[in-house]
């Protein structure tokens, strides 16, 4: 199927919201830090039940501030939703968005990957963990 002005207009746009929203907000910004702060402490702060959850733990569900999980929680649910809705989508429209998705997706390991590396080779790397214990 060729694409028309609309379907490149829907392309382009999705690509650089999603780089913005998903890659630079979403990932830069706010997940990845904390991610590879949180895998820090966890390498220095293991307890058997941690390391068995590990990407759990690293991804704040537990052990984090009560606002911190249930955006967590709120934000799971709501890639839940946006995953079933594409799926309703024709194509080439649910490619055309998709192409954003992997955009912001690839931009995010990439981050996550080069914090992960700081946060356990540079000893001034100082990224807030948000992590609380209970007793």
């Amino acid at each position: 199927m060729p694409l028309n002005w609309k379907h490149w207009l829907v392309f382009i746009t999705s690509l650089f919201f999603m780089a913005y929203s998903e890659g630079y907000k979403g990932f830069q910004k706010s997940f990845s830090p904390r991610f590879a702060a949180r895998a820090r402490h966890l390498s220095r702060n293991t307890t058997p039940l941690h390391l068995l959850l590990a990407p759990l733990f690293c991804m704040s569900y537990f052990h984090a501030p009560k606002r911190r999980v249930i955006a967590t929680c709120i934000l799971t649910v709501a890639i839940f939703i946006f995953i079933l809705s594409f799926r309703l989508l024709p194509q080439p429209w649910r490619g055309l968005l998709d192409a954003g998705v992997v955009v912001g997706l690839i931009w995010g390991i990439i981050v996550s990957m080069v914090l992960c590396i700081k946060a356990f080779t540079d000893d001034q790397f100082s990224r807030d963990a948000e992590v609380v214990e209970t007793t």
